[in-house]
């Protein structure tokens, strides 16, 4: 159930572009998989769990502002994990509905 939270929270966040390819993905783990080898460094550096942080916020369509510099001013981007992310992103849903 959490993950189907989770995954409707992202396809409702992430911009149409980018949805587009992450439709067909099964599971929460595998977007974000999907997501982090679309968007790895060039000549496939790894990135480390601030960047892909700083791509998922960046992502976030426009009309979740809000969203993006609420987490940003309540927490440090540059220690935050990429599940410390997902459960900002919960609390937000859960304010929304």
């Amino acid at each position: 159930m959490k993950d189907l939270k989770v995954k409707n929270y992202l396809f409702q966040a992430i911009d149409r572009a980018i949805l587009e390819t992450i439709l067909q993905k099964g599971t929460t783990k595998n977007i974000c998989e999907s997501m982090k080898k679309k968007y790895q460094g060039i000549h496939g550096d790894k990135l480390d769990d601030v960047a892909i942080t700083e791509t998922i916020l960046r992502s976030i369509a426009p009309k979740f502002d809000y969203v993006m510099c609420s987490i940003e001013e309540s927490n440090n981007i540059d220690e935050m994990s990429i599940d410390e992310l997902q459960s900002s992103l919960l609390v937000h849903e859960q304010r929304i509905n």
